[in-house]
């Protein structure tokens, strides 16, 4: 799902297409070169308007908040929470590299030398593990002077101890209170900086198993395999789920699952088979709700729209949003939004707790959706109070009060005074759209509190059945099984229709691995494929029929010849986990065996886990 897009005219991706790069250089001074900031314009009389209509800040901080919008954002990283060298490399950080930067100077805005500006920790982040500094990422790479702390800070990133996150993003994973034992849904994850917080968090403990770390053992690394929880990171996107996949690898995790879905029909799972006398099915504990916006910039252009694949940034990031920003960009999201949450809500556990956040400053986004989801659920949901949570973190409470805007720009206070012609197109009006709210709990956060981007969150707690789901676990109704799984098949087909009129983009590491795999299965007898050895395919036994797309089906290997020889190789004694193992092909030999957490494997074994594709 696209919100963030986060690098200056680019899309999640971080790749800029031809037609892009075209533009650019036609609307460049010098061809081929990015414009100035001085350059580029800064204000859209429209914008200005509407959000002074809304009313979100008063006349004094609204002028703060206009200036803010106009500066570039600050640099800003933070160090893997789950690593026990996470203080030894900040403190190697600070001694190492912090007096190489004392006599440093950048250029001002007027061509004047600056003195270079140390980089600062960011004080509501827990343990002083994220930090920001004012040099941007184009003085960074060019400035020769900033050479090894760059070198640093990307040999580090690469090997997963640092992620390069925005400042703002670093919040809706905090409130979402993740603890080592649940279930995480990220349903919006691309492109994965929100992700690896949320396995950091599952993984906080990375605690140590004896027998890895015996006087005997080989292997010095530390694992965290027995905790029961996982995370699965879902992306609408094909391409930007292999994204996720390179981002997730960095922290070497065996909690993290990845999938291709769009988020508003992210599947059920069952643990058991239809009929069973047992009743089983995956929810969730923690779901990040992160979803796409308007973003109050970023937008892509029109029929990129349509197809859901936004790029959406900040004003502050991308200065050419200036001139694109509408105010009924945020109406065309406000239904997918809608869904999404409400997808959401069915998905999790009475208990648990959604996060919903979005880039965006837009009502029609942020308390509209919320309110009407609240509304749904009948007293189901409830918002979280967390003021008291990240206390050093400078925030406004959500509006109470709204207007929405017609494509003509005529605002309306009320759904009563929308005309007909204005309502329910997918473009215009919807009722949903309107409401008040009273002692609202939700967040925002405005950039010139902090000097960060614009951010909402909201924090739902699940106080009751509400959904199918919990229709289904209850036993209230024995057919809305069979209902749900004939509406989720009809989505998953449609889906897979859409996706086979593609090119194939899968990325080369999987496409290769297959094919020498498939090789090494044509040149071996049907006799020889069992001899010797014991695999356990996933439940469901048409499997293979199922997962006939892109990628093989998984086994899960045991006592295996091939475990026993890996097993001696890497030190790992006869108490280490010998079920959790994972395999491509039921061939004898495997280039890449892959370790899942019992959360994981959880997940893989139920009845239906060929959806997650």
């Amino acid at each position: 799902m696209g919100k963030r897009g986060r690098g200056r005219g680019r899309g999640r991706s971080g790749h800029v297409d031809g037609a892009t790069r075209q533009k650019r250089d036609r609307d460049s001074n010098i061809p081929g070169e990015r414009k100035n900031y001085e350059l580029a314009v800064t204000n859209n009389a429209d914008f200005i308007a509407y959000y002074k209509d809304q009313n979100i800040l008063s006349d004094e901080e609204f002028v703060l908040f206009l200036d803010s919008l106009k500066t570039p954002l600050p640099t800003s990283f933070r160090f893997t929470g789950s690593r026990l060298n996470t203080l030894e490399l900040k403190d190697n950080m600070v001694k190492a590299y912090f007096p190489d930067l004392l006599n440093v100077k950048i250029a001002g805005d007027d061509g004047s030398e600056l003195p270079l500006q140390l980089p600062d920790a960011i004080t509501w982040y827990p343990n002083n593990a994220a930090w920001q500094w004012q040099t941007s990422k184009r003085e960074l790479k060019k400035n020769a002077a900033l050479a090894r702390f760059h070198q640093f800070l990307h040999a580090e990133t690469e090997m997963g101890n640092i992620s390069r996150q925005e400042a703002v993003s670093m919040i809706p994973p905090l409130l979402l209170d993740v603890q080592s034992h649940h279930a995480v849904l990220d349903m919006c994850a691309a492109p994965g900086s929100k992700t690896a917080q949320l396995i950091e968090a599952v993984q906080t403990s990375e605690a140590v198993i004896p027998s890895i770390r015996s006087s005997e053992s080989k292997c010095s690394s530390i694992l965290t395999v027995n905790i029961g929880g996982f995370v699965i990171a879902n992306d609408s996107d094909y391409n930007r789920s292999h994204m996720l996949v390179r981002q997730t690898k960095r922290l070497q995790s065996p909690c993290i699952l990845v999938t291709n879905h769009e988020a508003q029909h992210f599947p059920t799972l069952y643990k058991f088979p239809r009929g069973h006398p047992q009743r089983g099915a995956v929810q969730f504990d923690r779901i990040l709700c992160d979803v796409p916006c308007s973003g109050d910039g970023a937008f892509i252009l029109s029929m990129q729209c349509l197809k859901m694949k936004l790029l959406i940034g900040t004003l502050r990031k991308n200065r050419g949003i200036w001139k694109t920003w509408h105010r009924n960009h945020a109406n065309a999201l406000h239904r997918l939004q809608v869904m999404i949450l409400s997808r959401a809500v069915e998905l999790l556990k009475v208990g648990g707790r959604v996060v919903y956040s979005t880039c965006s400053f837009n009502p029609v986004e942020n308390e509209a959706v919320v309110l009407h989801v609240l509304r749904k659920s009948g007293g189901a949901l409830r918002i979280v109070d967390v003021s008291h949570n990240l206390p050093e973190l400078k925030r406004a409470p959500g509006v109470e009060a709204w207007k929405i805007s017609s494509k003509s720009s005529v605002m309306y206070d009320r759904w009563e005074d929308v005309p007909v012609a204005d309502r329910e197109d997918e473009k215009k009006l919807r009722e949903s759209m309107f409401g008040t709210v009273e002692d609202s709990r939700n967040v925002r956060i405005f950039p010139h509190m902090q000097n960060t981007g614009g951010f909402f969150v909201a924090v739902i707690e699940k106080v009751a059945n509400y959904g199918p789901i919990d229709v289904f676990l209850t036993g209230e109704n024995d057919e809305i099984v069979e209902d749900l799984e004939t509406k989720e098949e009809d989505v998953s087909g449609e889906k897979r229709k859409r996706e086979d009129t593609l090119s194939d983009t899968v990325s080369d590491d999987f496409t290769k691995k297959s094919k020498v795999e498939e090789e090494a299965l044509s040149q071996q007898n049907p006799e020889e494929l069992t001899e010797g050895k014991e695999l356990k395919t996933l439940a469901n036994p048409n499997l293979k029929m199922a997962w006939k797309g892109r990628e093989k089906p998984f086994f899960f290997a045991e006592n295996d010849s091939e475990i026993d020889g890996f097993s001696d190789m890497y030190g790992l004694d006869k108490s280490f986990p010998r079920d959790q193992f994972v395999v491509r092909t039921d061939a004898l030999k495997h280039q890449t065996v892959y370790f899942v957490s019992a959360g994981v494997k959880m997940v893989l074994e139920t009845q239906n886990s060929y959806r997650l594709t």
